[in-house]
């Protein structure tokens, strides 16, 4: 009888010491080792071309969940500075000199957390008393998809931007309060026409011209801009997402060669024929998507003329750099605002502008 409880108690042990392993180990797909390579070298690269200097997104820790149909069942600890019990390291070989650990512990909670908030990812997240960014993610998200990739490059680097940046307490959001008549859409929609198909071959002198009708028609949306929210939130806007899009696109055009890449995504029609139903939609459309464009357009033709763009992390919006390395007069002003009318489908552009107003619901 003894014998057969000792038998018992064995297997038991046996059990759970399989299961304590199956539960941390550092079995890796190729999509995922080619993930951690990415992240390392996509991030030398974002430091050390630079696309952005002090932005180091291959040391920023992450907490990545591999979920299949929709359930956790591995996850990787970025970067730690303290290991977690349990973790077991990822060979480095593996990982193309990334420092990854395989924790699945605590991926159910992390999971459920997400799904409690966004759905999406989160910020900060602790983790043995360190922030951590955590996303989801599935096979799908990975080569040659890589939106993995392209959300945790553009996502950490907001958290950079929290951490690392000064605050203008000038420059706020506000969706709610963001004003829509059909002289500020005319503005709107120009400026997109202006900066379409970005980045291209440019001259200094074409890249000039292009800041100087930016600056011209933005100063011209403040003029007319009855309740200072334009200001306050569309340069907010263009700091904020355009800066985190332009490091994003950047990154992926230089380290997978992606010469047609363009600031304005592939699924965006642009802003001139774009068709919506909604005042709400139109709102969504002038007041947040197309100013990742936008912010991002301008900060490349920034950098492409020699100007410092890491200054914006002292508080300053792409319009506000451009505004004082340009130092139009008033003279200038006028003459490239009414240039951007002249070449660049004005009558088109007022015809969306009405159509777009028009719609009330």
């Amino acid at each position: 009888m003894l014998s057969k409880i000792s038998f018992l108690i064995f297997c038991c042990i046996t059990l759970i010491s399989c299961n304590s392993q199956q539960k941390n180990t550092t079995d890796l797909s190729l999509k995922e080792e080619q993930l951690f390579k990415d992240i390392y070298e996509i991030g030398r690269l974002v430091a050390d071309k630079p696309i952005w200097k002090g932005y180091q997104y291959h040391n920023t820790k992450q907490y990545l969940i591999h979920t299949t149909e929709g359930t956790p069942d591995r996850a990787f600890l970025i970067n730690p500075d303290t290991i977690p019990k349990g973790a077991i390291v990822i060979p480095i070989k593996k990982t193309g000199g990334l420092k990854v650990y395989q924790y699945n512990t605590i991926m159910d909670s992390v999971f459920n957390h997400i799904n409690n908030g966004n759905g999406s990812f989160d910020f900060f997240y602790k983790i043995n008393q360190e922030d951590y960014f955590i996303m989801p993610f599935n096979d799908n998200d990975l080569s040659p998809n890589n939106e993995l990739l392209e959300i945790s490059l553009h996502e950490n680097f907001h958290i950079y931007q929290i951490t690392q940046w000064t605050r203008n307490d000038k420059l706020n959001q506000n969706f709610k309060d963001f004003p829509i008549t059909k002289e500020l859409l005319e503005l709107q929609i120009l400026v997109t026409e202006v900066l379409k198909n970005l980045p291209k071959k440019l001259s200094k002198e074409e890249s000039l011209d292009l800041l100087k009708q930016y600056v011209a028609i933005r100063t011209k949306e403040i003029e007319i801009d009855t309740t200072s929210v334009i200001e306050q939130h569309e340069f907010w806007q263009e700091r904020i997402e355009g800066t985190a899009h332009y490091v994003e696109k950047m990154s992926f055009m230089n380290y997978f060669n992606l010469k047609d890449s363009k600031f304005q995504l592939d699924t965006r029609p642009p802003f001139i024929d774009i068709e919506l139903y909604t005042r709400e939609d139109v709102k969504r459309a002038v007041s947040q998507r197309y100013l990742y464009d936008v912010g991002a357009s301008i900060i490349w033709l920034l950098n492409e003329l020699g100007v410092e763009i890491e200054k914006m992390e002292e508080g300053l919006s792409p319009y506000h750099l451009a505004f004082s390395y340009l130092n139009l007069s008033k003279e200038d002003m006028y003459f490239y605002f009414h240039k951007a009318k002249s070449t660049n489908n004005w009558g088109k552009v007022k015809e969306q502008a009405e159509k777009l107003n028009n719609i009330t619901e």
